[in-house]
């Protein structure tokens, strides 16, 4: 009896060792050694009344960073555990200590000011593309804003998320450049360009109203009356 309970436990640990051992193999090492992260520059971005302008379009009808950059209904019925951060000048409870290169790294490639990974309902993979004007301006235009002091709690991703989500972050190490300019663009339809999450937040798409197809929503195609008309809830990941 005694010998059967030594094989056996000899055989759970080799189980358990090659399965540590083939562990990195399925999710990569990243969440477990930390994200791809480059070095934090000095640089900073000239203030002009053209980029705050500029930066204002972005943030406001382009981006959709306010849409999780304001108060939510996430805490009750999406996701508890992330808190969208006080990027406002201020100095005690926002972002007025973080550098340009902070907020860059942190809008294109995913790594908070303090070096951790941000959850990717900051959508920083589809940011990666901003030119590195376009991201001047935004900044830029984050600066101007008006201090807000407000002490938020931290955000708490669960285990292993936590630890998932470490290999999404790429360092960006070469000049991002505007797109070229045409003297006559064609006309733009929604399947000529990346998709934001602007439209998935303010089009409700699981409402059963026949006249605002789900598919058509998922599709990219648009339809009247409904898009952009609000009425969206984030919903939890693990709700039908």
């Amino acid at each position: 009896m005694r010998r059967m309970f030594k094989i056996a436990g000899f055989v759970a640990l080799g189980l358990s060792t090659l399965g540590a051992a083939a562990l990195p193999f399925t999710v990569g090492t990243r969440p477990f050694i930390g994200p791809r992260s480059r070095a934090l520059t000095d640089r900073r971005f000239e203030a002009t009344p053209g980029r705050a302008e500029r930066g204002r379009y972005l943030a406001t009808s382009v981006n959709g960073c306010f849409a999780c950059q304001s108060s939510s209904l996430w805490d009750r019925e999406g996701l508890p555990f992330l808190t969208a951060p006080n990027i406002t000048p201020d100095r005690l409870t926002g972002a007025g200590t973080w550098t340009d290169d902070m907020l860059a790294r942190a809008i294109r490639e995913g790594i908070g000011h303090d070096g951790r990974t941000l959850f990717p309902v900051m959508p920083y993979s589809q940011y990666r593309s901003m030119s590195d004007e376009d991201l001047a301006s935004l900044i830029v235009y984050l600066r101007t804003i008006p201090a807000v002091t407000r002490e938020l709690p931290k955000s708490t991703i669960p285990f292993p998320v936590s630890r998932l989500i470490n290999a999404l972050p790429e360092p960006i190490a070469a000049p991002v450049p505007q797109p070229l300019q045409i003297a006559q663009p064609p006309r733009r339809t929604r399947r000529s360009h990346p998709r934001t999450d602007r439209d998935d937040l303010h089009t409700d798409h699981w409402r059963s109203d026949p006249s605002c197809p789900v598919e058509s929503a998922r599709s990219g195609e648009s339809w009247p009356g409904c898009c952009r008309a609000g009425g969206s809830r984030c919903r939890r990941p693990y709700s039908s």
